[in-house]
C-alpha cells in the first residue's frame, strides 16, 4: 500500500482514463519495422532529433501543468526500446512503407541497360570525333550487319561508387568506328524518379597511350568496396593479331566529388617488346634500332607437271621470325609468267602491283598474304599454294622463276612498301627465287 504523502489524485485519474480508453492497435508486424530500418540515415537522425526534443520538452510541460510537483519524488520513466545507432549495420537501401527518404536502387541489369536510352558523355581523345555521345541506345548488330559507328555494351558489375548504400552499374562501353575499337568505362545510377543518369567517366582508352601510362585496352570491370576496379591493357590488338602480347593490369578508382580519380593500381607500363604489332600501338619508326625485326626466307620450292593442256603444280614456302621481338608477317610471291593460284586462300589476296620481285617488268601473277602473330624464333610453313596454268606456258625444258619475300607490318591487311614495313636487321634474306625445271 501506497504511503498517503506519495499518494496523489493526478495519478489515480490517469489509471482510470486508461482503463476505460479504447483498445490500443495491434503491432504493425516485422515488415513495418524493417521498411522503417531502411530509412536513409538522414531521416533516422531527423526522427531521432524529434524524439530527443520531445522526451525533453514532455517532462517541461507536465511540469508546467502541475501533473509533476516540486514535492514528489522523481519518477523513472519506463525504457524505451533502443533505436539504431549510426554504426549498426543496416540491410541494403529499398523504398520504404512511404517512399519518403528512400535511397534509389542504381543496380542495373544488362538488359535494361542495354535497352534504354543513357547520356552518355563525350568520347576523349580519337573517339571525339567519331563516337556518338548524348542521348544514345546500344546497338547489337552482327558484325559486318551495321553501318556508321556502333556504340556496344561489354560488360557491367555494380559497386556502392557514391557510399549512400546502394550499389550504382559501372559499364564497359565500346565504340567499333574502324579495326579496333575505343572502350571507355562509365557508371550509371537512377534518379528518384527511377530515370537512369550518368554519374561520370571512370577511364578510357587513347591510342598509342601506353607512353603516358594510359591504357589502350580495357578487358573486365570489378567492385572492390567502394571503388571500381578496371583491368587496363598496354596495347590494341585486331585484324589477326594475338592478344597475348598485351600486358594487363587492375587499376583502382575512387569517386571524388564529381571525379572519378585513379587512387590504386600501377600508373604506368613497362616497355613490352611486343608493341608495334597490332592496330593502336605505337611502333618504333623506321631505321631506329629500338625496334628490329629478323623476318628470313628459310626454304622455297616449286614442282609440277604438264597433263594434257594444262599445268598444275605446288609452291611450298617457310620463313621464320629470328628476332627477339613478335612481329606480323605479311608473305609475298609472285608466281612464273602465265600461271596463278587454283584456289585463293582464306585471307590471301591477287595484288599484281605488290613490289614482289618482277625485275624484268614481266606479267605475272602476285599475291599477298598476311599472318597471324609471330613470335620471336617461330616458323611459320606457308602452303602448299597450288598453281595452275596453260600447258603453252610451261614447255618441256624451260626454266621458271618465282619471287619470294616477307616482311614485317603494323597494318597486316596490306603489302607494305619497304619505307612502311619494319625495320630489318637483314633485308638480303627477306627475299628469294625459286627456280624449276620444266621435265
Amino acid at each position: 500500500m501506497m504511503d498517503e504523502e506519495f499518494h496523489s489524485s493526478a495519478i489515480d485519474d490517469a489509471f482510470a482514463s486508461f482503463r476505460s480508453g479504447p483498445e490500443l492497435p495491434a503491432p504493425l508486424g516485422p515488415g513495418a519495422a524493417r521498411a522503417t530500418v531502411r530509412r536513409r540515415r538522414q531521416a533516422r537522425a531527423g526522427v531521432t532529433g524529434g524524439l530527443t526534443a520531445l522526451l525533453i520538452a514532455a517532462p517541461v510541460a507536465a511540469y508546467a501543468a502541475g501533473v509533476i510537483g516540486t514535492n514528489d519524488p522523481p519518477v523513472t520513466p519506463a525504457t524505451a526500446p533502443p533505436s539504431p545507432s549510426a554504426t549498426s549495420p543496416s540491410p541494403s537501401p529499398s523504398a520504404s512503407a512511404d517512399g519518403a527518404g528512400s535511397v534509389p536502387d542504381g543496380r542495373i541489369d544488362e538488359l535494361t541497360l542495354r535497352n534504354s536510352t543513357i547520356d552518355l558523355p563525350a568520347w576523349p581523345y580519337a573517339g571525339k570525333d567519331h563516337c556518338p555521345a548524348g542521348q544514345q541506345r546500344f546497338t547489337d548488330h552482327p558484325p559486318g550487319q551495321a553501318t556508321g559507328p556502333q556504340v556496344t555494351l561489354e560488360s557491367v558489375a555494380y559497386v556502392d561508387v557514391d557510399h549512400d548504400g546502394a550499389q550504382e552499374t559501372a559499364a564497359v562501353i565500346a565504340c567499333q568506328w574502324s579495326q579496333a575499337p575505343e572502350l571507355r568505362v562509365v557508371v550509371f545510377d537512377r534518379d528518384d524518379n527511377d530515370k537512369i543518369i550518368t554519374i561520370g567517366d571512370v577511364v578510357a582508352t587513347k591510342s598509342n597511350g601506353r607512353a603516358d601510362g594510359l591504357p589502350e585496352n580495357i578487358r573486365a570491370v570489378r567492385a572492390s568496396g567502394n571503388d571500381v576496379q578496371v583491368e587496363v591493357g598496354d596495347l590494341m590488338i585486331c585484324c589477326a593479331g594475338s592478344a597475348d602480347v598485351i600486358r594487363w593490369q587492375w587499376r583502382t578508382y575512387s569517386l571524388d566529388g564529381d571525379t572519378f580519380r585513379q587512387t590504386g593500381g600501377e600508373t604506368s607500363f613497362q616497355p613490352n617488346p611486343d608493341a608495334g604489332v597490332g592496330h593502336g600501338a605505337s611502333p618504333t619508326p623506321t631505321g631506329s634500332p629500338g625496334r628490329l625485326d629478323d623476318l628470313r626466307v628459310v626454304t622455297a620450292g616449286m614442282s609440277g607437271t604438264v597433263t594434257g593442256g594444262t599445268f598444275t603444280g605446288t609452291l611450298d614456302i617457310t620463313f621464320v621470325n629470328g628476332g627477339p621481338q613478335s612481329v606480323h608477317p605479311v608473305l609475298g610471291f609472285a608466281l612464273p609468267e602465265g600461271a596463278e593460284l587454283k584456289n585463293v586462300p582464306a585471307g590471301c589476296a591477287r595484288d599484281d602491283d605488290a613490289d614482289v620481285g618482277n625485275p624484268d617488268g614481266e606479267t605475272r601473277a602476285v599475291y599477298v598474304c598476311p599472318y597471324p602473330v609471330t613470335r620471336g624464333g617461330s616458323e611459320v610453313k606457308a602452303g602448299p599454294f597450288e598453281i595452275t596454268g596453260p600447258a603453252s606456258a610451261f614447255p618441256s625444258g624451260a626454266l621458271k622463276v618465282a619471287y619470294v619475300e616477307v616482311r614485317g607490318t603494323d597494318d597486316p591487311g596490306v603489302w607494305p612498301a619497304p619505307g612502311d614495313a619494319m625495320p630489318e636487321t637483314n633485308l638480303v634474306n627477306n627475299f628469294t627465287n625459286v627456280t624449276f625445271t620444266v621435265g
